[in-house]
């Protein structure tokens, strides 16, 4: 399945999961950093971190017109429940599977007041987990030369018989730290494999230099 996020402004985003449509925290009404209107998003799913007006500000006309069902902690679906919404309470901690994925709700330091003054619990994180149904053939390419140069560095041979779990260990906690700061430096994938090829054909070259060397000595 296909997972989409749109940010709308604020703390207002959207997930399209599957062809669900779950919208995060709506806020549309008087806020000015709103990219489109509450009248023109579409929502089968409502999520609420906490009870703030900027974040609960449009559930209410939201959720009457799409029909979305209201998910969020229990005190702030009990009180979206009086006023003829449909919701479901979860606790902090506790997770659920839904139609578009599994939702867990995590501990956030903040406040959760609702508009009218009203308790809205805990204020929650909201972790989302949702399969894609597909995978690339890509996934891992280039894997295979790292594994190589990482070997070769940690003083295996290419011709066998030699290398430590230590020496691979080592090798590989190096090409660690080198995509690390590669990737920190911002440089383009496409250059970081061009390094690792080169920093692996040296490696050749150093391992081909001491076969020889070995061999003169015999």
């Amino acid at each position: 399945m296909a997972i989409t996020y749109t940010w709308l402004g604020h703390g207002t985003s959207s997930l399209s999961i599957g062809g669900f449509s779950v919208v995060i925290d709506p806020y549309f009404t008087d806020n000015p950093a709103a990219s489109t209107t509450v009248d023109k998003v579409a929502a089968d799913f409502i999520l609420v971190s906490h009870g703030h007006g900027d974040h609960v500000g449009d559930v209410e006309a939201l959720a009457k017109r799409s029909g979305a069902l209201v998910i969020s902690n229990h005190e702030i679906a009990t009180w979206f429940e009086a006023k003829g919404l449909k919701t479901h309470g979860q606790h902090i901690g506790g997770g659920h599977q839904h139609p578009f994925g599994h939702l867990k709700l995590t501990m956030a330091e903040h406040g959760s007041k609702l508009p009218d003054g009203s308790n809205g619990g805990n204020p929650a994180g909201l972790l989302i987990t949702a399969r894609f149904g597909s995978s690339s053939v890509t996934i891992g390419g280039g894997e295979e030369l790292r594994v190589i140069t990482a070997a070769i560095i940690g003083g295996s041979s290419l011709s066998g018989g030699e290398g430590s779990v230590l020496g691979a260990f080592l090798g590989a906690l190096f090409m660690g730290f080198l995509a690390n700061a590669l990737n920190l430096l911002g440089v383009d994938v496409y250059w970081q494999n061009l390094v690792t090829g080169a920093l692996l054909i040296f490696a050749v070259v150093v391992d081909v230099l001491n076969e020889r060397r070995k061999t003169r000595l015999q």
